[in-house]
């Protein structure tokens, strides 16, 4: 995530917080939120808290631009992460929720979309921006667009559903 963009109004932190606010005023200890930046590893990336108010306060130290991120649209590195995050965490049902352009400067994107499409867990992008992504991505991945002409809140009703998709009756809007 970076601090300016394609989303609306350059509010992806905002909305990102917002939307772990709202659900750690009714999580509980058996869900599990985390924070992973492109960049990472870094300063800003949190490792999985419960999301309850006091998991909040971790998360929110996430939820801004790391002071040592290079600013790299490399995908790999992170989505290894959260790979090894889901994978350590096997007992718990993992989402994967991407917030990207698409425009990926790592050096085997045939390999990353890969990676992407067999996440051991649901997987949804966040498309920033006007990027054209039909037919990258696996079928599998349920996929958001938040161009910066959306109105706000577009991004924190994306992540908002990823964190309650495991929530039994939840139907997010």
């Amino acid at each position: 995530m970076g601090p300016v963009g394609a989303d609306p109004i350059s509010g992806r932190y905002e909305e990102s917080r917002r939307a772990f606010e709202a659900v750690a005023r009714r999580g509980g200890k058996h869900e599990l939120g985390a924070v992973i930046h492109f960049d990472t590893p870094t300063s800003g990336d949190v490792a999985p808290v419960p999301l309850t108010r006091a998991g909040l306060k971790r998360l929110q130290g996430g939820l801004l631009v790391p002071p040592d991120a290079r600013g790299h649209s490399n995908l790999g590195p992170s989505l290894r992460a959260a790979t090894t995050l889901a994978e350590t965490y096997a007992q718990h049902n993992a989402t994967l929720c991407i917030l990207s352009d698409f425009c990926l400067f790592d050096n085997d994107i045939d390999q990353v979309l890969t990676d992407i499409a067999t996440f051991p867990g649901d997987i949804h992008a966040v498309v920033l921006g006007g990027t054209q992504i039909d037919g990258l991505l696996d079928e599998r991945v349920q996929i958001t667009k938040a161009a910066y002409t959306d109105p706000p809140g577009t991004v924190a009703r994306a992540i908002f559903a990823s964190l309650v998709a495991h929530r039994p009756g939840s139907r997010p809007i």
